[in-house]
């Protein structure tokens, strides 16, 4: 098992805690859109929240190429439930700091254009709180103005909870 972040501070975090727990998982620095892995190395890719935070093709092309004959992506990813004016687009898309949200078939069409022939998308009910999180450890000395952001975030995410979904899209290759 492989995990990846292109954060190092996470690198260093996932590192002390497969460590603690005793796992048998490589973490590795790098990069979604350049992916420091061989060519159908992986049977599966798991991705959550990762793909709207980058250059969504790329992204969705290197995990194919990652993936062995017969793998699968699970991808869990934001989606665009209704019609939203451009404005509240613009707002949404600048706070989470992405170019673009896509709706579910939109994601559907980007998964086949990265060859990915068999596509299932399920809705998922995200539920956001420290208290879902099994494994939570904070850095020591983090800024008054992350905590700000967080509670931003939370009000955001409820405002919004009518116009932004989650699926989890599960894509084979063959």
């Amino acid at each position: 098992m492989t995990g990846l972040d292109h954060h190092q501070l996470m690198v260093e975090k996932a590192r002390k805690r497969v460590r603690t727990l005793g796992l048998p998982v490589q973490i590795v620095h790098g990069n979604t859109e350049a992916l420091p892995f061989a060519d159908r190395q992986f049977d599966l890719v798991l991705s959550e929240s990762v793909i709207v935070f980058t250059d969504m093709p790329t992204t969705v092309q290197e995990f194919r190429r990652v993936l062995k004959p017969g793998g699968c992506l699970i991808a869990i990813e934001m989606v665009l439930e209704q019609p939203v004016s451009q404005q509240k687009l613009a707002h949404i898309k600048d706070f989470y700091g992405v170019s673009q949200i896509l709706t579910e078939e939109q994601w559907v069409q980007l998964f086949q254009k990265a060859g990915f022939p068999s596509i299932h998308s399920e809705k998922y009910d995200l539920q956001f709180g420290v208290q879902n999180v099994p494994d939570f450890s904070l850095s020591e000395d983090v800024d008054v103005k992350y905590f700000e952001m967080l509670e931003h975030h939370m009000i955001m995410f409820e405002s919004t909870k009518e116009i932004l979904g989650f699926r989890v899209f599960r894509c084979k290759t063959f």
